[in-house]
């Protein structure tokens, strides 16, 4: 919240044009222009939070549908171990992402990599076609299988169904750093699944992130439970196309 904050006084120091609720790009998109971003709008943001009632009914739907997940992930996790183990080094892979609050979590991940992917404390931007990518990690990916321990991170209340993606706190500084309104991410739980990740694959990239970011703004503006069901309703073609996110 303080990060938002910051963002609100980082904003109002910045040029930019006032931001129309009726901008064409919006509603043909689906998508905030970053540069129209202004600190009327922040606030506007800050006091959309959905009030306690809304919030705990989006808490069972979490919950009701974290509980199929959890379900479905038992059912075929021993498979997925067995494939998974053809390749040295773990099954479940851990990570610390930025959730809610600017607070980090560990988040789990089917291992989709080779073991050592990544020197410890230098990350990596993850792409499409990456080399260190393993031959059924590929599989899981494209089907979003390597996802499936996130439910656990769903019940345990890092994360929502819903929400954007959780991103790693060396890639959060170097994003906040560049764009004031990366921060407004972290007013609201990350999720499995979101508004830019049926929009778009994988941000290899700052420039990638800049451009999901913008889907991110304007689900955080229109977020409501229809959206949500709507959202959820649109993630299965595109797991069951074998289109993959990050």
């Amino acid at each position: 919240m303080r990060d938002a904050v910051n963002g609100i006084h980082r904003l109002s120091r910045a040029r930019s044009r006032p931001l129309n609720s009726s901008d064409s790009s919006e509603s043909a998109f689906g998508c905030l222009r970053l540069d129209q971003l202004t600190p009327e709008w922040a606030v506007d943001v800050l006091n959309s939070h959905w009030r306690a009632p809304t919030r705990r009914v989006k808490r069972l739907f979490d919950i009701a549908v974290g509980c199929v997940g959890l379900v479905l992930s038992i059912v075929i996790a021993p498979l997925i171990a067995v494939l998974i183990r053809r390749t040295p080094g773990p099954i479940i892979v851990r990570q610390v992402r930025v959730g809610e609050g600017g607070v980090p979590f560990t988040m789990y991940k089917f291992r989709s990599m080779v073991a050592g992917a990544e020197d410890p404390g230098h990350p990596q931007w993850a792409a499409s076609c990456d080399p260190r990518v393993t031959r059924f990690g590929a599989t899981l990916r494209r089907t979003r299988l390597d996802e499936l321990p996130q439910f656990w991170n769903v019940l345990k209340g890092d994360m929502s169904i819903v929400g954007p993606r959780p991103e790693r706190p060396e890639f959060v500084d170097l994003l906040t750093r560049d764009l004031p309104c990366w921060s407004f991410r972290h007013l609201i739980k990350p999720g499995i699944t979101g508004w830019a990740q049926i929009q778009g694959g994988y941000a290899a990239s700052p420039i990638q992130a800049t451009e999901k970011l913008a889907f991110d703004l304007w689900y955080l503006r229109h977020r409501s439970l229809l959206l949500d069901l709507a959202i959820v309703v649109k993630t299965v073609p595109k797991v069951l196309s074998r289109q993959g996110a990050d």
